[in-house]
């Protein structure tokens, strides 16, 4: 892989040289700027968003199989670390409004490499979230209409939430409320369903009823090693997986109304989300069924009732086909945006081709968006055209969760170093993070901890060792004389 990077760095390099010739009038030169038009209530369901997705509703099944009921206990955990990594990185935010997402954060305190490290690593994380959702997507439609092409369909939904972001950044915020409140609204329903069957003592199975004994028999909570402590540790980096995203908040900063306000609620409010929606309805099914009554692949929720054979378990099936149909839809529509604002970013840091920064006259980085959108495209019509990309693809596409974690290890490293070198903005702050560097630090280990656990898992290992790979090659990029000259001029002139 080393090899290969050494290879496409030249190529790489006089694409972004030619890209920055020639250039349109850019934002930072001519005062344009991304206008703030995303208002509390985007910004909130926007959180929302970030911290369901379909691993909730479906993926949450293997965690359960994996670590019985001690799965809540795993999903605290990893709500309590990304919370106080959400209040760090509110902190860093607030403490310059300059700062349009935590790349720029990143990028100033800690340097340009690791601005443009941790912005290409974001990028990629979306693209391949992109392509994943929108196939998903066309998974889900095919529930209805199996003889839909999966490609055409995955085409069309990453041409309509391209054409969504282009429209104006409050249009993506629309979309992102509806899209969060369906998750939600499905939630409730699927606890008060359940909630009904356990006051009402409805028979799962024969002689098998709701009981609160089965958060803890049967070997579940009380041992917390349901498959020994390899299931248990395995379960972590798919918990933790799970909340990726909930950064996405950061990447609003810019667009925000009055973010000194928004942001702040939407972080403070995350830990009574990760209660509602992900501890309280999966204890509230563990309630009702047994643990060792899952099974992975299919979703908890309709296998609770499909066990006690509840009528309509087919509607039941179709209404949660819809909400993952529209979580995927989400994913899709968040990545595009999240993935255009970084590209934008590093086309004004000049760590990306200078045409990423130009706006359109709404105000949306053009380019940026329509870059990332074609890219998604391409790899969507390969893996419909070309035998066997999907398993290709997937390989590839194990690379998000090692990549999550080391950005989000680099968000808490910024915190880090902003608080011991410049000890003044952190007691100037008025959203400082509780527990200061010492719960960051903590919260730094674990981010750490589970990208270590990725190279001792085989599933994993792929992953781990290609994100690896993509890392040296963007060293590789950024250590090129040239590049290096002209990021490192392009900041003097900015600093």
């Amino acid at each position: 892989m080393c090899g290969s990077g050494a290879v496409w760095s030249p190529i790489l390099y006089n694409f972004y040289m030619r890209s920055s010739e020639n250039r349109p009038q850019a934002a930072a030169t001519s005062g344009r700027h991304l206008v703030r038009e995303l208002e509390n209530r985007h910004i909130q369901l926007i959180a929302i968003g970030g911290a369901i997705g379909s691993f909730l509703f479906v993926g949450s099944a293997q965690v359960i199989v994996d670590t019985g009921p001690s799965a809540l206990l795993i999903y605290l955990i990893a709500g309590v670390t990304f919370f106080f990594g959400m209040r760090a990185l509110g902190e860093l935010l607030l403490s310059n409004l300059h700062y349009k997402s935590f790349r720029d954060a990143i990028d100033d305190i800690l340097g340009p490499r690791a601005g443009f490290t941790v912005g290409w690593m974001y990028t990629m994380v979306w693209v391949l979230i992109c392509v994943a959702d929108s196939t998903a997507v066309a998974t889900y439609v095919q529930y209805w209409w199996p003889g839909v092409p999966t490609v055409v369909v995955s085409v069309a939904m990453l041409a309509l939430v391209t054409i969504i972001n282009l429209i104006a950044v409050r249009a993506f915020g629309e979309f992102e409320f509806w899209f969060a409140l369906i998750k939600v609204v499905a939630i409730v329903l699927i606890a008060v369903v359940g909630l009904f069957l356990i006051f009402t003592g409805f028979q799962v199975q024969a002689g098998v009823h709701p009981n609160i004994l089965n958060l803890w028999s049967n070997g579940g909570l009380t041992c917390g090693f349901s498959h020994g402590a390899s299931g248990f540790f395995r379960a972590f980096q798919l918990a933790f997986l799970a909340y990726g995203g909930v950064e996405l908040v950061g990447t609003t900063s810019a667009e925000a109304k009055d973010p000194e306000k928004t942001l702040p609620k939407a972080v403070n409010a995350l830990p009574l989300r990760i209660s509602l929606f992900y501890i309280v309805p999966l204890a509230i099914i563990l309630i009702v069924a047994p643990w060792f009554l899952f099974v992975p692949g299919k979703s908890p929720f309709v296998q609770v009732f499909a066990l006690g054979g509840v009528a309509g378990v087919l509607i039941i099936a179709g209404v949660l086909n819809f909400v993952l149909l529209t979580a995927a839809a989400s994913g899709t529509n968040s990545g595009i945006y999240a993935g255009s604002r970084m590209l934008f970013g590093l086309g004004e840091s000049r760590e990306g081709p200078r045409a990423l920064e130009a706006l359109s006259k709404r105000m949306i980085p053009l380019p940026a968006v329509l870059g990332l959108a074609i890219v998604c495209v391409v790899i969507a019509l390969l893996l419909g055209i070309i035998p066997n990309a999907g398993e290709v693809y997937n390989t590839v596409s194990s690379m998000v969760s090692p990549l999550f974690l080391l950005v989000w290890g680099m968000i808490v490293a910024a915190y880090l170093v902003m608080c011991l070198r410049h000890g003044e903005r952190h007691a100037a702050s008025k959203f400082k993070s509780p527990g200061g560097v010492v719960v960051a630090a903590l919260v730094l280990a674990m981010f750490l901890f589970n990208f270590v656990l990725g190279f001792c898992y085989p599933d994993a290992l792929p992953g781990s060792l290609l994100a690896c790979a993509y890392i040296v090659v963007l060293e590789i990029i950024y250590s090129l004389p040239p590049v290096r000259k002209h990021i490192l001029a392009a900041r003097a002139l900015t600093d």
